[in-house]
């Protein structure tokens, strides 16, 4: 694994906070971040995640091996689902990998046989 998401939802704000750290070598120098319906979510022909269609996203000036994104509204009530992408690349081999939230563990894609994962949650109240 490249690192570890969390990510909470707070039901008194209709927010919800993202935070990941990278693990081993691995330093983040990209992220992007959808929270809203699957169905809206944006896709390719495949019907695998956009790269680069996320609404939430931001490159880095400087690797990072952490962050803390607060406060993504989400509309209270509805079910969102929430995919966190994040570019990471190696300090020793410079190697840059894409790598996506599978339940709370960020995978390298190109070892996640399965191509792209995510994790989702169901605000309180909301029926899935």
């Amino acid at each position: 694994p490249a690192g570890i998401v969390n990510v909470v939802a707070n039901p008194d704000t209709s927010t919800v906070d993202v935070e990941y750290n990278t693990t081993g070598d691995w330093v983040a120098i990209e992220y992007q971040v959808y929270i809203g319906s699957y169905a809206d979510l944006p896709r390719n022909g495949a019907g695998k995640p956009k790269i680069g269609h996320f609404p939430i996203s931001d490159e880095y000036v400087s690797p990072e091996t952490g962050d803390y994104i607060a406060g993504i509204n989400y509309a209270p009530g509805d079910c969102n689902f929430v995919a966190v992408h994040i570019v990471v690349q190696n300090t020793v081999t410079g190697e840059e990998e894409t790598a996506w939230m599978y339940g709370a563990t960020a995978v390298d894609d190109d070892a996640n046989q399965s191509g792209w994962a995510m994790g989702s949650f169901v605000p309180e109240g909301c029926s899935s």
